[in-house]
């Protein structure tokens, strides 16, 4: 079906179409490992700088994540943007036949150096 202007109809693609049930293999599901996603509120933006999909496809599947609990969102400076939550790591696990080794990067510890102990270093090495 061609809509006006040669452009799909937006409600109509398969991504929006039983969410997460018929994302293409490119959406926000797809990139979970990072755990999180973000999207500029525009919904004529021809395609998501991060995800081959259209822009509002993003925003609305991430919606539909929203409404069941399985992300987060934040709003701000007209974007909109995402985290994971437990219970949507567990969903795209199960959809996507994940083992539960695989985590969002935001979930993992990061490896920083050891910090000193305070007075450990020089005599004159203090704060002031």
């Amino acid at each position: 079906m061609a809509s006006r202007g040669g452009r799909r109809r937006p409600g109509r693609s398969p991504a929006c179409r039983g969410a997460a049930v018929s994302a293409p293999a490119s959406s926000p599901g797809a990139r979970h490992h990072e755990g999180v996603l973000y999207a500029k509120k525009d919904y004529n933006l021809a395609k998501h700088p991060q995800v081959d999909a259209l822009n509002l496809e993003v925003i609305k599947l991430m919606q539909s994540f929203k409404s069941k609990e399985y992300v987060r969102e934040i709003f701000s400076w007209q974007h909109y943007y995402w985290y994971l939550a437990n219970d949507g790591i567990e969903f795209l696990r199960t959809f996507l036949n994940l083992s539960s080794e695989i985590v969002p990067n935001t979930l993992k510890k990061s490896a920083k150096p050891p910090s000193r102990p305070f007075g450990s270093g020089p005599p004159d090495d203090h704060p002031r």
